[in-house]
């Protein structure tokens, strides 16, 4: 929060910009359960021509990197130790409250 903060006050970039990565996966079962194409590349198993044509795409197109890893940096935040802690937290206060 704190390094958040100071990048807003002293013009650093800020650090969810700097964050941004884009996934190349095969689109296997544990992968399309948890990813989307719209913020992740899913490539059949062992198609290396598709896994290269889609690092080239993120390579060549700048506004396709910053949509897709903005969205999967929205995902990732989802699933942050902060979130993760407060779902249980809340689902065990539901439990005792009733």
């Amino acid at each position: 929060m704190e390094d958040e903060r100071a990048s807003e006050q002293d013009g650093r970039a800020d650090p969810a910009e700097e964050s941004l990565i884009v996934h190349v996966a095969t689109a296997n079962r544990g992968y399309r359960d948890l990813l989307s194409q719209d913020e992740a590349f899913l490539v059949p198993p062992n198609n290396h021509d598709a896994f290269a044509k889609a690092i080239l795409n993120l390579l060549e197109d700048e506004k396709l990197r910053k949509t897709m890893g903005l969205k999967g940096r929205a995902k990732a935040l989802r699933y942050s130790w902060d979130n993760i802690v407060r779902d249980i937290a809340d689902y065990y206060e539901e439990i005792v409250t009733g």
